[in-house]
C-alpha cells in the first residue's frame, strides 16, 4: 500500500494534502481522518476519497507544528505533486473498461470490438436514413480503421 501524501497547498489555518494512490479507498480516508483529528492544534479534518484530498484546518499560528504532527501519521513527502494528465486518466479508464468488457464476456469481446459494433450500427442507421456520403462513410471508415489497428497490434503466431 502506497500512502505517500503530498502537501499541495498551505495557507494560514489550513493545509491541503493529496494522497493520489489511495483515491477511492473510503476505509483508508476514514481511518486517516480518525488519526489526524485528535492531534493537537487541529480543529477539523475533511477527506474526499474520490479525489484523494485531505483538508486540515488548524489554529493559525501553529502551521509548522501541525505539519510535524501530520508527518507522524501519514507519509508526507517533500516532492511536488504533479497530477496525472487528462490523457493518462482517459487511457487508464479505457483500460479498466476493456478489462470489464473482457471479464463480463469471458474473453469473447473487447473494447475495440464493442466500439467497432457500435460504429457499424451507427453507420447502418445513417445509411437507412439516406445519409450515405457524409456520416455513414465516416463511421464505416472509423470502424474499418479499428480492425486495421487491431491487426497491427495482434501478437504474431
Amino acid at each position: 500500500m502506497n500512502d505517500k501524501a503530498y502537501l499541495v497547498h498551505k495557507a494560514p489555518g489550513r493545509l491541503r494534502l493529496r494522497v493520489p494512490e489511495m483515491r477511492g479507498d473510503i476505509p483508508f480516508f476514514r481511518d486517516l481522518v480518525a488519526r489526524l483529528s485528535p492531534l493537537e492544534d487541529i480543529e477539523a479534518v475533511r477527506a474526499n476519497p474520490d479525489t484523494g484530498g485531505v483538508l486540515i484546518l488548524h489554529r493559525r499560528d501553529t502551521q509548522q507544528a501541525v505539519l510535524n504532527r501530520v508527518t507522524s501519521v501519514v507519509n508526507l513527502t517533500d516532492e511536488e505533486y504533479v497530477p496525472p494528465s487528462a490523457f493518462s486518466r482517459a487511457v487508464t479508464g479505457l483500460g479498466k473498461l476493456d478489462e470489464v468488457i473482457a471479464r463480463e464476456t469471458k474473453g469473447g469481446s473487447s473494447l475495440s470490438s464493442t466500439i467497432f459494433l457500435v460504429l457499424m450500427g451507427m453507420a447502418l442507421a445513417q445509411i437507412a436514413r439516406g445519409q450515405v456520403m457524409a456520416p455513414a462513410s465516416s463511421l464505416l471508415w472509423y470502424a474499418l480503421d479499428l480492425t486495421r489497428v487491431k491487426r497491427t497490434r495482434a501478437p504474431a503466431d
